[in-house]
Protein backbone atom coordinates (compact mmCIF):
# COMPACT_ATOMS: atom_id res chain seq x y z
CA UNK A 1 0.00 0.00 0.00
CA UNK A 2 1.40 3.44 -0.92
CA UNK A 3 1.64 6.25 1.61
CA UNK A 4 -0.20 9.52 0.97
CA UNK A 5 2.19 12.47 0.62
CA UNK A 6 0.73 15.79 1.70
CA UNK A 7 2.34 18.77 -0.04
CA UNK A 8 1.26 22.35 0.60
CA UNK A 9 1.83 24.97 -2.12
CA UNK A 10 2.59 28.63 -1.33
CA UNK A 11 2.84 30.49 -4.66
CA UNK A 12 3.68 34.20 -4.46
CA UNK A 13 3.98 34.81 -8.24
CA UNK A 14 5.78 38.12 -7.74
CA UNK A 15 7.37 39.62 -10.90
CA UNK A 16 7.01 36.28 -12.69
CA UNK A 17 6.57 37.86 -16.13
CA UNK A 18 10.02 39.49 -15.87
CA UNK A 19 11.86 36.45 -14.47
CA UNK A 20 14.59 34.81 -16.54
CA UNK A 21 14.98 31.56 -14.59
CA UNK A 22 12.90 29.53 -12.16
CA UNK A 23 15.43 28.47 -9.53
CA UNK A 24 14.41 25.26 -7.73
CA UNK A 25 15.97 24.75 -4.29
CA UNK A 26 15.09 21.70 -2.20
CA UNK A 27 15.88 22.18 1.48
CA UNK A 28 15.88 19.88 4.50
CA UNK A 29 16.31 21.64 7.86
CA UNK A 30 19.13 23.84 6.56
CA UNK A 31 17.73 27.33 7.19
CA UNK A 32 20.96 29.29 7.73
CA UNK A 33 22.49 27.94 4.51
CA UNK A 34 19.23 28.45 2.59
CA UNK A 35 19.10 32.08 3.74
CA UNK A 36 22.67 32.67 2.52
CA UNK A 37 21.90 30.93 -0.78
CA UNK A 38 18.83 33.09 -1.41
CA UNK A 39 20.66 36.23 -0.27
CA UNK A 40 23.37 35.49 -2.85
CA UNK A 41 20.76 35.10 -5.60
CA UNK A 42 19.05 38.34 -4.62
CA UNK A 43 22.27 40.35 -4.26
CA UNK A 44 24.42 38.89 -7.06
CA UNK A 45 21.89 38.56 -9.89
CA UNK A 46 21.68 40.97 -12.79
CA UNK A 47 18.17 39.81 -13.76
CA UNK A 48 15.00 38.97 -11.83
CA UNK A 49 14.34 35.29 -11.14
CA UNK A 50 11.59 33.16 -9.69
CA UNK A 51 12.84 31.34 -6.59
CA UNK A 52 10.99 28.16 -5.63
CA UNK A 53 11.96 26.35 -2.42
CA UNK A 54 10.77 22.89 -1.47
CA UNK A 55 10.83 22.41 2.30
CA UNK A 56 11.34 18.79 3.30
CA UNK A 57 10.29 18.51 6.96
CA UNK A 58 11.24 22.09 7.94
CA UNK A 59 11.46 21.72 11.71
CA UNK A 60 14.24 24.35 11.89
CA UNK A 61 12.15 27.47 11.18
CA UNK A 62 12.40 27.34 7.39
CA UNK A 63 8.61 27.31 6.93
CA UNK A 64 8.14 30.27 9.28
CA UNK A 65 10.91 32.24 7.56
CA UNK A 66 9.63 31.59 4.04
CA UNK A 67 6.12 32.65 5.06
CA UNK A 68 7.55 36.11 5.82
CA UNK A 69 9.23 36.41 2.40
CA UNK A 70 7.22 38.34 -0.17
CA UNK A 71 8.91 37.06 -3.34
CA UNK A 72 9.76 33.39 -2.79
CA UNK A 73 7.40 30.64 -3.93
CA UNK A 74 7.60 27.50 -1.84
CA UNK A 75 6.17 24.09 -1.17
CA UNK A 76 6.20 22.14 2.08
CA UNK A 77 5.97 18.52 3.07
CA UNK A 78 5.98 17.52 6.75
CA UNK A 79 8.12 14.52 5.84
CA UNK A 80 11.34 14.32 3.84
CA UNK A 81 10.18 13.07 0.45
CA UNK A 82 13.61 13.32 -1.19
CA UNK A 83 15.11 15.58 -3.81
CA UNK A 84 13.65 13.93 -6.93
CA UNK A 85 10.05 14.02 -5.76
CA UNK A 86 10.55 17.55 -4.41
CA UNK A 87 11.87 18.86 -7.74
CA UNK A 88 9.03 17.24 -9.66
CA UNK A 89 6.53 18.87 -7.30
CA UNK A 90 8.22 22.28 -7.78
CA UNK A 91 7.57 22.01 -11.51
CA UNK A 92 3.93 22.93 -10.87
CA UNK A 93 5.00 26.44 -9.84
CA UNK A 94 7.55 27.08 -12.60
CA UNK A 95 6.60 30.18 -14.57
CA UNK A 96 9.64 30.67 -16.86
CA UNK A 97 11.12 28.93 -19.89
CA UNK A 98 14.31 28.00 -18.03
CA UNK A 99 14.69 25.87 -14.91
CA UNK A 100 17.80 26.05 -12.75
CA UNK A 101 18.48 23.58 -9.93
CA UNK A 102 20.45 24.74 -6.92
CA UNK A 103 21.33 23.12 -3.60
CA UNK A 104 20.44 25.10 -0.48
CA UNK A 105 24.10 25.31 0.54
CA UNK A 106 25.28 26.97 -2.67
CA UNK A 107 26.34 30.58 -3.11
CA UNK A 108 26.22 32.31 -6.50
CA UNK A 109 28.95 34.74 -7.53
CA UNK A 110 28.29 38.26 -8.82
CA UNK A 111 26.80 38.42 -12.32
CA UNK A 112 26.41 34.60 -12.40
CA UNK A 113 23.16 34.92 -14.31
CA UNK A 114 24.54 37.39 -16.85
CA UNK A 115 27.28 34.90 -17.79
CA UNK A 116 24.76 32.06 -17.92
CA UNK A 117 22.31 34.08 -20.04
CA UNK A 118 25.08 35.00 -22.50
CA UNK A 119 25.96 31.30 -22.85
CA UNK A 120 22.31 30.35 -23.43
CA UNK A 121 22.00 33.02 -26.13
CA UNK A 122 25.19 31.76 -27.81
CA UNK A 123 23.84 28.20 -27.98
CA UNK A 124 21.10 29.41 -30.30
CA UNK A 125 18.50 26.71 -29.59
CA UNK A 126 16.48 25.46 -26.60
CA UNK A 127 17.75 21.86 -26.42
CA UNK A 128 20.59 22.02 -23.91
CA UNK A 129 21.75 21.25 -20.40
CA UNK A 130 24.36 23.43 -18.73
CA UNK A 131 26.13 22.72 -15.47
CA UNK A 132 28.23 25.12 -13.46
CA UNK A 133 31.74 25.02 -12.11
CA UNK A 134 31.89 24.80 -8.34
CA UNK A 135 34.55 26.48 -6.23
CA UNK A 136 35.30 24.12 -3.33
CA UNK A 137 37.86 23.94 -0.50
CA UNK A 138 38.75 20.46 -1.74
CA UNK A 139 37.74 19.81 -5.35
CA UNK A 140 35.37 16.87 -5.51
CA UNK A 141 35.63 16.40 -9.29
CA UNK A 142 37.28 17.73 -12.44
CA UNK A 143 34.30 20.11 -12.69
CA UNK A 144 35.38 22.02 -9.57
CA UNK A 145 37.99 24.65 -8.89
CA UNK A 146 39.88 24.13 -5.65
CA UNK A 147 40.09 27.26 -3.54
CA UNK A 148 39.19 27.61 0.12
CA UNK A 149 36.78 30.45 0.86
CA UNK A 150 35.54 28.60 3.94
CA UNK A 151 34.10 25.25 4.88
CA UNK A 152 30.95 26.35 6.72
CA UNK A 153 28.95 29.48 7.55
CA UNK A 154 31.33 30.62 10.28
CA UNK A 155 34.43 30.44 8.08
CA UNK A 156 32.87 31.59 4.78
CA UNK A 157 34.88 34.54 3.43
CA UNK A 158 32.43 36.28 1.14
CA UNK A 159 34.68 39.33 0.63
CA UNK A 160 37.58 37.19 -0.61
CA UNK A 161 35.30 35.22 -2.90
CA UNK A 162 33.90 38.41 -4.41
CA UNK A 163 37.42 39.76 -4.94
CA UNK A 164 38.82 36.59 -6.54
CA UNK A 165 36.04 34.60 -8.23
CA UNK A 166 36.64 36.03 -11.69
CA UNK A 167 40.25 34.88 -11.69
Amino acid sequence: MSQQIDIHFYPKQTNIKKAYFSILIPSWNNLAYLQLCIESIQQNSMYPHQIIVFINDGKDGTLDWLQTQQDIDFLHSKQNIGVCFALNACRKLVATDYILYMNDDMYVCPKWDEYLWEEIQAIGHRNFFISATAIEPVASSKCAIEHNFGTDLTTFNKAALHEQFAS
